[in-house]
């Protein structure tokens, strides 16, 4: 008997023992996985990149460096967005001639 998983059941099993997964893929198969994968995906070089999730250590490490961020660049166009899931860091920069 041939078992065979997709692309998905792979990724999530991998998950499960490692931090951050590469596997060999076309574009195709991971815009077909990128929408409703339960975990950030990302395609590069051929390969699709997945990452578990956050720790609670790590959520509540990136908001509190978010809110120093916040606080030090007070009043000059600095934002910190944490985007659930896996706990995304972004900060944008934003120059503008206009107050926001």
């Amino acid at each position: 008997m041939v078992v065979v998983e997709t692309i998905a059941e792979t990724l999530l099993e991998r998950l499960q023992t490692e931090e951050v997964v590469r596997m060999p893929a076309s574009e195709a198969e991971y815009l077909e996985l990128a929408a409703d994968f339960p975990y950030k995906l990302d395609y590069h070089k051929g390969e699709i990149i997945a990452m578990s999730l956050a720790t609670f250590w790590h959520e509540v490490l990136v908001n509190s460096v978010g809110f120093l961020l916040e606080q030090f660049y007070r009043n000059k166009l600095f934002f910190v967005s944490n985007r659930t899931p896996a706990c995304r860091f972004r900060k944008v920069i934003i120059a503008t001639t206009s107050p926001i």
